[in-house]
């Protein structure tokens, strides 16, 4: 009799083939796609992860990790990762400009190359000639093509109080970065004129966001690479003749 209990919980904790594509661990289901339903980040292949939660999709490439789970995909290596990935863009949009993550740091960084992990203000600094230019927050959207974004009820900056007020002073941008798109990923706003224009509401962790409305979006966001440069550069003049004097 003992050993037929234990058999019988051995079988239960074993995992249950349902089919040839379907595996269920206790309550957790996991089923293998087609072959033409891929990662849209890294194009392997992807599974179908059923649980109490709900459904969402999850890739198998251990590198890339993608999950459709939204708190799940916004780790925070993950959207560091999509910050570089920003910063590449930008980058390459104009390559006359560095583009540098912005990161915590301790006063011996120089010596041992010690870097903490707090809190930023903004994601990256833009950097042209030895100048600093802009400071850029990257917002990040999934699932959603250029078009989409313009015509989405769902387009919401949002950022702690301090962060806002502090980028709203400096002129500040907000990169738009569209994971899913395929040519324009990348859209460039004022952080000053959001905090004027849009609507703002607090959420449950005291962050605020700016719902861009409709009407307003497609003069908020660019995705014109000479509309961006001339955001970018906006501040040249100043960084050049802040110290001038005619005599």
């Amino acid at each position: 009799m003992i050993k037929e209990e234990k058999n019988e919980k051995e079988e239960k904790a074993e995992d249950i083939k349902i089919s040839d594509q379907q595996t269920q661990t206790d309550h957790r289901i996991e089923e293998i796609l087609p072959k033409e339903l891929c990662c849209p980040i890294c194009g392997a292949r992807a599974i179908q992860v059923t649980t109490k939660r709900g459904i969402h999709y999850k890739c198998q490439n251990e590198d890339c990790s993608w999950d459709s789970n939204r708190p799940f995909d916004f780790s925070k290596e993950k959207r560091r990762k999509n910050v570089m990935h920003a910063a590449s863009i930008l980058k390459k949009m104009i390559p006359e400009i560095n583009v540098v993550e912005n990161f915590g740091y301790s006063p011996e960084i120089i010596f041992t190359g010690e870097k903490k992990d707090s809190a930023t203000k903004y994601d990256l600094s833009v950097y042209f000639m030895g100048m600093k230019l802009q400071r850029v927050r990257v917002e990040i959207n999934n699932g959603l093509t250029k078009k989409e974004f313009f015509d989405s009820n769902y387009c919401y900056v949002i950022g702690r109080p301090e962060v806002v007020e502090y980028l709203a002073k400096r002129n500040g941008l907000v990169a738009h970065l569209l994971i899913d798109e395929e040519t324009e990923k990348l859209g460039i706003s004022r952080m000053d004129q959001i905090v004027k224009i849009c609507p703002m509401k607090k959420d449950h962790f005291g962050n605020q966001q700016y719902f861009i409305e409709k009407t307003y979006r497609p003069a908020l966001v660019t995705f014109d690479v000479d509309e961006i440069k001339n955001l970018l550069f906006t501040n040249l003049y100043k960084k050049l003749y802040r110290n001038l004097v005619i005599k």
